[in-house]
């Protein structure tokens, strides 16, 4: 008895600096058997969560960053085809017709139906009387028209690449609403991988690391209940003696 007895107080002690060892959780050895550990299988579902929220940040960084290098490089490009000569668009075009279509409204109210416009023309132009402003709108107009046929080329070139940049600087916008909700997706989760851990008292680490340490805690409790019925069969054995 006396030899089984030591070699139960061996293993108890060794048992004792591996629960050390493993570390995290601080009770007693006695209480290990009993202690509410989460499933093997619980622990692999938050992996794999986690996993998968990782792997969208990996696929949005890598999206965002080839965004942005195209983006830069449209920029560049436009850059270059207007760098000589501002390129007139068909906004611009668009923008000096109304402009000049409103200056005729003017002109027709004051010459054939005869009202008086005077505030409405210093409105118009504050510079310039309303013929003249007129006048130069009709030029600006027609000038610009002309500038659009003989720069087509050039014009297309940098249309597409303003709609390139306007189609990519929205995709880099939804990368960010995307980051914000995956940010708002792994809180949530770490709350949840928290509260898993809630009944053990400790505060856990990454899944994978306490997967390893859940394997280590059921090796030992396996250790602590063999160890158990050891030291039941002694001290039966040393009543039985008495």
């Amino acid at each position: 008895i006396a030899k089984h007895s030591d070699e139960a107080e061996r293993a108890a002690a060794e048992c004792r600096a591996e629960l050390q060892r493993i570390g995290l959780w601080n009770g007693e050895l006695a209480a290990l058997p009993q202690l509410p550990l989460p499933l093997h299988q619980a622990v692999h579902r938050f992996e794999q969560k986690y996993n998968e929220i990782n792997e969208k940040y990996k696929a949005l960084d890598k999206d965002r960053r080839h965004d942005a290098e195209e983006l830069k490089a449209h920029q560049a490009e436009i850059s270059r085809i207007t760098i000589l000569r501002e390129l007139p668009s068909e906004r611009d075009l668009t923008r000096i017709r109304g402009q000049r279509d409103e200056g005729w409204q003017l002109i027709r109210r004051q010459w054939l139906e005869g009202e008086d416009v005077t505030q409405e023309s210093r409105a118009f132009d504050q510079e310039r009387s309303l013929p003249v402003a007129y006048e130069g709108l009709v030029q600006q107009a027609d000038l610009l028209a002309d500038r659009l046929r003989n720069e087509a080329d050039r014009v297309a070139s940098a249309a597409n690449l303003r709609s390139q940049i306007e189609t990519l600087e929205l995709a880099l916008a939804g990368y960010d609403r995307l980051e914000h909700e995956l940010i708002s997706q792994k809180e949530a989760l770490a709350s949840e991988w928290a509260a898993l851990w809630k009944p053990v008292s400790l505060t856990p680490l990454s899944p994978k690391e306490m997967s390893e340490w859940l394997t280590a805690m059921d090796r030992l409790r396996f250790r602590v209940n063999e160890l158990r019925i050891t030291q039941e069969d002694l001290a039966r054995e040393e009543r039985l003696r008495v």
